[in-house]
Parts: structure tokens; sequence; C-alpha cells
């Protein structure tokens, strides 16, 4: 899959994974695509599947943050206007049912991660209908709430952040704008944001 593993604190490597229910052709399983994890104790030399989560046609992908107490939150990319998510308490070996969360989505891939300091940072395009926009937010009670805002990019056709932080506080977000999915043709551009964390108010 294309989005980052997570390494827990207590060590294992979990790797986002989309899978059929049944064997299909093609890269896209439609309502039987289903989300788990793929979980490595030995740095990724062997990996097991974990996992099987129901969410509205058509999920796409996932994303995996650990909280505090040690449980995990997925979420996941879907068509249905808004970010769906799942928890586990056993370090990703079981999943609990889908449902969605309250953080609209145009159903393009977002990004989730967690900050030196704790807060979360969500970089998403917060249109349900279409790729409109990519804007930075932070939440201080693992995803409870959200707050502040930074927009990274307010045109059509923005699509797939990324992010990375340096260890003086900088964070170094990618994302592509028109690069010709869809039938649509376009200059395919690739964008880097560079911003800190006091910046998202």
């Amino acid at each position: 899959r294309m989005n980052k593993p997570t390494v827990l604190t207590t060590g294992e490597w979990l790797m986002p994974v989309t899978h059929a229910a049944q064997p299909v052709h093609g890269w896209f399983a439609g309502p039987a695509q289903l989300q788990g994890v793929g979980i490595s104790h030995d740095q990724g030399k062997s990996w097991s599947l974990h996992g099987a989560v129901e969410a509205p046609n058509w999920a796409l992908e996932n994303m995996i943050i650990e909280r505090r107490d040690g449980s995990l939150v997925m979420y996941i990319r879907t068509g249905a206007g808004v970010i769906w998510q799942s928890f586990s308490a056993d370090r990703g070996l079981t999943w609990s049912v889908g449902n969605p969360t309250t953080i609209a989505d145009a159903g393009s891939r977002f990004f989730i991660r967690t900050l030196p300091d704790g807060d979360w940072l969500l970089i998403n395009s917060p249109d349900p209908a279409k790729r409109t926009g990519l804007l930075a937010r932070l939440s201080s009670d693992e995803g409870s709430t959200w707050h502040g805002q930074l927009m990274l990019d307010e045109r059509d056709w923005v699509s797939y952040p990324d992010a990375a932080f340096a260890a003086d506080g900088t964070i170094y977000a990618v994302h592509d704008r028109e690069r010709g999915a869809y039938g649509r043709s376009g200059p395919g551009e690739i964008l880097l944001s560079v911003f800190r964390q006091e910046d998202v108010r």
C-alpha cells in the first residue's frame, strides 16, 4: 500500500492494508474491499494480515495512529463524504466495526500523524463533494476535536498529501495537483509546503 507504516511503542510495525474479501480482477474490489493491517514483529522481514473492517464503498486506504494508552485508531478513506474509523485494543490483532467520524473529506487520500509534542496533524480535502483545498488541522485530544487551520492549497484537484517532520520543528508536506487522473489532463504538479506547528492557527 502507499501509506506509511506505523511503528508502535511496543516495537511492532503496522502496515495499512486494503484487501478483498474474494478474488477480484484488477486493483479495486468495490464493496468487497476491506481494511486491515499487516503486522511485523521482525522489522519488516515477515508480515501477518489482521483486520477486515468494512466501510462505505469505496473504502480504499487507511492510516494507523497510536494513542497514549496504547490503543490504535484506523482512519479510513471512503466515498461517504467523511473519514471512517475503527479501533484496536490489542496492537492491531483485532479491530472494531467501522463507523463514521465527523471529519468531512472528499474521498481522497488524507494524511494523519502524531507530532513530536503529542498533537495530531491532519491534512485533507475538507469538501465532501470534490477535491478542493488542502487544509492542515491539529488535535490535542487524540482526534476528539480539531482546532486551527492552515490552507496549504485552495485550488481544485489537489490530492494525496504526505508529510515529514524535521528535528527543528519544520513540517515538510507534499501533494499533487491536476495529475491527469479521472480523464482530466493537467500539469501534473508536485508541490511542497513548508510550515511549523504554530502556523496552524
